[in-house]
């Protein structure tokens, strides 16, 4: 199969369907190597495929290939993941330590 933006356009669904069988597996194999849980892995490959979808018109054929612009989506997509796993784990942190007096 073509790279589908080149064959067809961002905008047909079609191609889109095509896109996330071809390469929907691969997105979500590297998700999981980085996660903890099935169902977090299956919430982020969702979250890069509506990246994709939602910036479709940025999507340069000459830069790369849509396997590379996916993978490129799929890292900021875990850097962003971590991130707010980070915050939370800082927060719960800086609330546990106060002292009981200072909660209520």
């Amino acid at each position: 199969m073509a790279e589908a933006p080149r064959r067809h356009g961002c905008a047909d669904d079609h191609v889109w369907h095509e896109m996330y069988e071809r390469y929907g597996g691969l997105v979500f194999g590297v998700v999981l190597d980085e996660v903890a849980h099935r169902a977090d892995a299956e919430d982020l490959t969702q979250q890069v495929f509506l990246k994709a979808w939602r910036s479709r018109g940025r999507f340069d054929p000459g830069r790369g290939g849509m396997r590379a612009w996916l993978l490129s989506i799929t890292r900021n997509v875990l850097a962003d993941h971590r991130c707010a796993r980070a915050r939370d784990r800082a927060v719960r942190e800086a609330v546990t330590a106060e002292p009981a007096g200072v909660r209520g």
